[in-house]
């Protein structure tokens, strides 16, 4: 490959700080608040001028509510902000578990966000335990002293500046802090998870289009027409019918009143057509492309991007064309971002294995409890080691490039979830806040110390402080 030197030159530094926080969405949420209410000086970087990461900008808008519940930490104060701002189906409410009870749904239970309300909401909070946020700015490299790293190296409208700060947490969702330091990461990019768009179409007259999915269920009929006349690719259909089916209890309108709520139909759902949002009136939002893309480069992220939208174009014009309901639809607006599911994940002290997921592993150094997505009864729980990268002092990882095993993190969904992300993110703004305290770098942290911390004055589980030999949770037992 060819190349050009750079002239060296002097790059300015527009502040130093006690935690620098790369990445703005749940996990970058989470760290971010987790070290300012520890009482530390923090930095946010952000590429988007909204913070929320695959939340907001992917459109994954959606949290299952028990594992909201079980994670405790900031997660619960975010969704009583939201409520506050009518911005979610709350994840407290007596109603979601009599309707998981009595087997309403017929997929996972969420709970459901507003995402221009979740834009408000997180960038409020953050404001006003002081961070200070650096909105349409991209993480260019890290500022390493040998194996410690110092900051970072940013990119926005002023130029190329400097952050400094003592301890340094990357929640990029891709690792880019990692990757830049010289920590160890793995990256499976022949068997991982895929990206997806999502598009979200207004003006739909939904009754109609349920009454279409009673006559054509999976809109099988509706997808063979058009493929035989031409209005869509057979790439697309075997795509959209790799998603399940599965409904989500959600409502129309924040005004419902409880007894209304229990009326709405949940059960129908289409291939592409997820759910109606539930506080606006006839929209819908469609999981429209899928794609498999080196997302960890900038040609890859590129190829994603124009063929997901060129394929999500083609199935919306097949939904105006064909399925009743949809005749005066349009799309309102698009995920500003692909959806991003696995990329880089950190090597850590401790690689979290999938067995330990599956039996509910204890560790000593416990500091997150979450649930497994398909299965809320099945808790488990993630160590302090998985959030510390061998070789790079004073670094954390968050969210979901923790050092898990590729396997771990396909089969178990929660690890790159919103609510856990967000209490991961909480963790490591507080271990790296006591780190400085103590004078110690983040290897060589207390963990006990961080445990009581995070229980005593941050609303964790206080079943995270446990014997060390505390038995898994459950018998090994095979997955399908």
């Amino acid at each position: 490959m060819d190349y050009i030197i750079e002239k060296e030159r002097r790059i300015p530094v527009v502040g130093d700080f006690d935690v620098l926080v790369v990445g703005g969405g749940p996990a970058g949420f989470g760290a971010a608040i987790g070290a300012a209410k520890s009482g530390a000086k923090v930095a946010l970087v952000e590429m988007y001028g909204f913070l929320g990461g695959m939340l907001t900008a992917g459109y994954v808008y959606f949290v299952p509510w028990y594992e909201m519940r079980v994670c405790g930490g900031i997660v619960k104060e975010w969704n009583d902000q939201l409520v506050k701002f009518k911005g979610i189906t709350d994840a407290w409410s007596p109603l979601l578990d009599e309707l998981w009870d009595k087997s309403i749904w017929t997929g996972p239970p969420f709970a459901v966000t507003d995402m221009e309300i979740d834009k408000y909401v997180l960038q409020k909070m953050c404001t006003e335990v002081g961070v200070k946020l650096f909105l349409h700015t991209y993480f260019g490299d890290a500022i390493m002293d040998g194996d410690i790293i110092k900051g970072a190296f940013v990119q926005n409208k002023s130029g190329r500046v400097a952050i400094r700060a003592k301890m340094t947490i990357d929640a990029t969702g891709d690792g880019d802090v990692i990757a830049s330091s010289g920590a160890p990461f793995d990256f499976t990019p022949a068997d991982r998870k895929s990206e997806s768009w999502v598009i979200r179409m207004g003006n739909v007259d939904i009754e109609r289009y349920r009454v279409y999915m009673g006559i054509d269920p999976g809109l099988n009929k509706a997808i063979a027409k058009a493929e035989k006349a031409g209005d869509l690719h057979p790439e697309a259909g075997r795509y959209v019918r790799e998603w399940p089916e599965s409904g989500i209890p959600t409502t129309e309108r924040p005004t419902m009143t409880d007894e209304q709520i229990k009326k709405v139909d949940r059960k129908i759902s289409g291939h592409w057509v997820t759910w109606p949002t539930w506080h606006r009136k006839n929209e819908v939002y469609i999981l429209a492309a899928d794609c498999q893309v080196d997302i960890t480069t900038g040609e890859g992220l590129t190829e994603g991007e124009v063929k997901t939208r060129e394929v999500g174009w083609e199935v919306a014009n097949f939904l105006i064309k064909y399925i009743p309901g949809f005749e005066k639809s349009y799309i309102q607006d698009s995920a500003p971002h692909l959806g991003l599911r696995e990329s880089r994940r950190v090597i850590g002290e401790y690689v979290v294995q999938t067995e330990d997921i599956a039996v509910g592993r204890r560790f000593p150094d416990d500091i997150v409890k979450s649930t497994v997505w398909e299965h809320p009864e099945d808790i488990f729980y993630l160590p302090y080691r998985c959030i510390i990268p061998k070789k790079v002092d004073n670094l954390f990882a968050s969210g979901r490039n923790v050092s898990l095993t590729h396997r771990a993190f396909n089969d178990h969904v929660s690890p790159r979830d919103e609510a856990t992300c967000m209490v991961l993110g909480q963790a490591a703004g507080v271990a790296a806040t006591l780190c400085i305290k103590n004078n110690v770098t983040s290897r060589k942290l207390d963990v006990r110390l961080l445990q009581k911390n995070l229980v005593s004055n941050h609303g964790f589980p206080s079943d995270i402080i446990h014997e060390d030999d505390a038995p898994p949770l459950r018998a090994r037992k095979a997955r399908s």
